[in-house]
């Protein structure tokens, strides 16, 4: 997905241009795992939002995540922040069935993959957060 600095909507700062992942987002249930400076993380989500499928929640921590969720979307912010039982219990969410056509978009400031070579960040959870990703930056 390309993402270009757009004047017209300044608060915003992207456009989200056409593209084979853009069609991705919008068509499957795929995870995304976002990547980038949290400004930049933000016009992402403010860019794709109309485009989700609805109900959409959102929060910043496995307390955010519907209990009873058939589909929808439900955005993730800072899971690189989530420690082990958090990683733990959002892994268990996922492998909810009644949770299977919830599309998950994670953001992260941090490179997830290196958490998971540190031990840090279960490897398990990132590949299935990481089913698509985004990396998300200013020009």
């Amino acid at each position: 997905m390309t993402l270009v600095p757009d004047p017209s909507h300044f608060a915003v700062g992207f456009r989200v241009e056409p593209s084979d992942d853009w069609l991705v987002l919008r068509t499957s249930r795929a995870n995304v795992l976002v990547s980038g400076p949290r400004e930049a993380t933000r016009a992402f989500i403010v860019a794709v939002t109309p485009h989700l499928r609805e109900p959409v929640y959102e929060g910043s921590t496995c307390d955010a995540l519907p209990t009873e969720l058939v589909e929808g979307t439900v955005i993730l912010r800072d899971v690189d922040a989530f420690d082990q039982d958090h990683q733990r219990r959002l892994l268990r969410w996922l492998d909810e069935p009644q949770n299977g056509q919830a599309q998950l978009i994670s953001l992260t400031g941090a490179r997830l993959y290196d958490l998971v070579q540190a031990g840090t960040f279960l490897d398990q959870l990132y590949y299935r957060l990481n089913v698509t990703q985004f990396e998300v930056i200013f020009d």
